[in-house]
């Protein structure tokens, strides 16, 4: 692809069969693997495409994993069932490479700046563990 004349474009839908909870997190690294094991279409000498055959892989140099922790009473919960999370006062998903990318806060109740900086520890330490564990990086 010629700078200025095509780009490509990738699009990721999830349908969901089955909840049994900590959607948010099974999605995000459901979309991460089917990145990982896509690949370009090639293109030929004039820069058409052609759809049967694939050269290379899509350049992904960090894996960002999303970790959701939950928030019952003074509790803290990472990988909320559906029942469980039925009952969270509130919730927090932080996703992470080697630093922070995307923080969204979801249900009523706030969380302390305090609660916060805990639940970023706790999403870079499982982050880790579930690059290390799904993907071996």
């Amino acid at each position: 692809i010629k700078e200025g004349e095509k780009v490509w474009m990738v699009f990721i839908d999830i349908y969901i069969q089955n909840d049994d909870g900590n959607l948010i997190d099974a999605s995000g690294i459901a979309a991460l693997a089917a990145l990982l094991n896509s690949k370009f279409p090639k293109l030929d000498e004039e820069g058409n495409v052609d759809y049967k055959q694939h050269d290379k892989k899509l350049p992904i140099e960090k894996y960002p994993i999303p970790i959701t922790i939950a928030k019952i009473d003074n509790f803290f919960f990472v990988d909320t069932n559906y029942k469980e999370e039925k009952v969270t006062d509130a919730r927090i998903t932080i996703t992470t490479t080697d630093r922070i990318n995307a923080i969204q806060k979801g249900k009523e109740e706030g969380l302390t700046a305090d609660e916060i900086n805990l639940c970023a520890e706790k999403a870079f330490e499982k982050a880790k563990e579930l690059r290390s564990k799904a993907f071996g990086v």
